[in-house]
């Protein structure tokens, strides 16, 4: 099972055939027998030799325990509880043992894209993720890019990614970072300016360029006027 970094998971474990567990011994652990995540002793709930990352972070839920169904909350789930965990069922004519895989999530940062104008090249990157994720990149009709090249990092117990794309010229880049265990996944849009043509710019500057010239035009009329006023006077 798996679950977010960080939320509660309940680990569910039954007998079969089904039968009362009330006065069995129910023991969940990981690695080793003792000291052990929490233990239930025929009745009664014994702590006294669990494991300490677990201690006041457990709780055994027994409301099926005349059926043989048991359950295991464990709050507040960290890195460090991921993995496997025994449950293990033993009375004086019973004993059975199962195992339950534990994994945690989590899902990263919107993905940061910068355009290198000098360069053509696209950026993609994005942290905080867990576990390993994977970058996929498509265009504007959503086919798939190949990128230039793409590294995952380890960042303490998380991963970022950084992965690299030639721009394509009139078109929109999609980066999409997710998480295979989930599907979750975070996307960021990237639409390249158009960058104006010789052409364009030389009638950009044409048209910017003219309202100057008719200005000094007017400003040396008026200035001649104005001399020829004093000169009459």
């Amino acid at each position: 099972m798996s679950v977010p970094i960080g939320s509660d998971a309940t680990l569910h474990c039954y007998l079969v055939p089904e039968m009362n567990a009330e006065n069995m011994e129910i023991n969940w652990f990981k690695p080793s027998y003792i000291p052990y995540v929490h233990m239930y002793n025929r009745g009664e709930e014994d702590k006294s030799k669990q494991m300490e990352q677990f201690v006041n972070r457990t709780e055994f839920l027994k409301q099926n325990i005349t059926r043989g169904g048991v359950a295991l909350l464990i709050r507040n789930v960290t890195f460090k509880d991921l993995g496997k965990y025994y449950c293990y069922f033993e009375s004086d004519y019973h004993h059975g043992r199962t195992i339950i895989q534990l994994n945690g999530t989590a899902i990263g940062t919107a993905p940061n894209i910068l355009y290198s104008e000098q360069n053509d090249f696209v950026v993609c990157n994005s942290s905080g993720w867990f576990p390993r994720p994977h970058v996929t990149w498509t265009d504007s009709a959503g086919n798939l890019l190949n990128a230039s090249w793409t590294e995952v990092l380890r960042e303490g117990d998380l991963f970022g990614v950084t992965s690299v794309i030639p721009l394509i010229p009139g078109s929109n880049i999609t980066c999409t970072v997710t998480n295979d265990i989930t599907e979750s996944r975070q996307s960021s849009a990237l639409i390249p300016e158009m960058k104006p043509s010789p052409e364009t710019g030389n009638s950009c500057y044409y048209f910017s360029i003219i309202p100057c010239v008719l200005f000094m035009c007017l400003l040396f009329l008026w200035f001649q006027m104005k001399k020829f006023k004093q000169r009459k006077c």
